[in-house]
This record gives C-alpha cells, sequence and structure tokens, in this order.
C-alpha cells in the first residue's frame, strides 16, 4: 500500500485525502441557507427576497461548485460554469439597469 491509498471510509465533506474540504463544508452550508431561505420566502407571507439576493447566492454556488470540482473537474466544466456565471450577471445587470432614467426624468430640475 502506498502514502496515496488509505482504507479509510471518505464521506462527501472529505477529499481524496481524508481532510476535511473547506470547500465541501461552504457548500453545503450554502445550500441549506438557500433551501432555508427559499422556504421562508415560499411560506411566510410578507417574506419577499429580491433578485439580487438570489443572483448573489446563485454566483456563490457556482463558485463553490467549481472550487470543489478542483482543476481537473474545471478543465471541462469550465466553460459550462463561465456560462452561467455570465447569465447570472446579464440578469443582475438588467435588472439593475431598470426602466428609471435617471438623467432625463429629473424632479428637481
Amino acid at each position: 500500500m502506498n502514502d496515496y491509498q488509505d482504507d479509510r471510509p471518505r464521506g462527501f465533506l472529505q477529499d481524496e485525502q481524508g481532510s476535511w474540504s473547506t470547500a465541501r463544508v461552504l457548500l453545503v452550508v450554502e445550500l441549506v441557507y438557500l433551501w432555508v431561505l427559499a422556504l421562508l420566502a415560499t411560506f411566510l407571507p410578507g417574506t419577499e427576497v429580491p433578485g439580487e439576493v438570489w443572483a448573489l447566492h446563485g454566483s456563490l454556488v457556482i463558485a463553490l461548485i467549481a472550487w470543489a470540482g478542483g482543476p481537473r473537474a474545471m478543465q471541462y466544466l469550465g466553460p459550462q460554469v463561465a456560462g452561467v456565471a455570465q447569465g447570472i450577471a446579464g440578469a443582475v445587470r438588467e435588472r439593475l439597469r431598470g426602466t428609471d432614467r435617471f438623467q432625463k426624468d429629473d424632479e428637481r430640475g
């Protein structure tokens, strides 16, 4: 048996060497947080989560997935992750741009 193999069972939150993976732990924490946020926004009356918050958390989940996947996974998933991140950024940009023409519709003058 060499140094790279051992017979210890590894869980999802551990890396190939048996250590806790920070990326995987943060990903699980973020996903649990999002599930709780989605349930609260769905079932509590008067609770509304802005679209920018969903976009921010979506970007964070994508970044954590890329980090947890490592460089070998990113070789294949990198272009797809970049496309999804561009889509989220474009949606946020359009939402923030809005319909307000503040330079032409200024009420002060």
